[in-house]
């Protein structure tokens, strides 16, 4: 291997936790939101734009019927009604849907 052979006394599931578990402690930033914003709208617009869907973000498609906001058509869409087919285990919500923002 490239890697080379583990060293003598050398537990591998330990190293490799260790390394993954100091890794994700790096990458990982924890935000707490008060109670009363947990679950706004501007706080789901700052984890989509901000985090998890970033590379998800484009442009309302031209064709979209559903790109209407109480506020006005929408600019920018997360399509994830792709995932609408994939099958999911008993007692789980189906995935898919779209999220819009103006």
């Amino acid at each position: 291997e490239e890697s080379g052979a583990w060293g003598l006394g050398e537990d591998p599931e330990s190293v490799v936790k260790a390394w993954t578990l100091d890794l994700k402690s790096e990458i990982k930033v924890l935000e707490k939101y008060p109670k009363k914003t947990r679950y706004s709208p501007k706080t789901f617009e700052h984890f989509v734009f901000h985090g998890f869907a970033q590379d998800k973000i484009e442009r309302v498609r031209a064709n979209d019927p559903y790109a209407k906001t109480r506020r006005g058509p929408a600019t920018y869409a997360v399509y994830l009604d792709f995932m609408e087919g994939l099958q999911i285990r008993d007692g789980y919500v189906p995935y898919g849907g779209n999220a819009y923002f103006n």
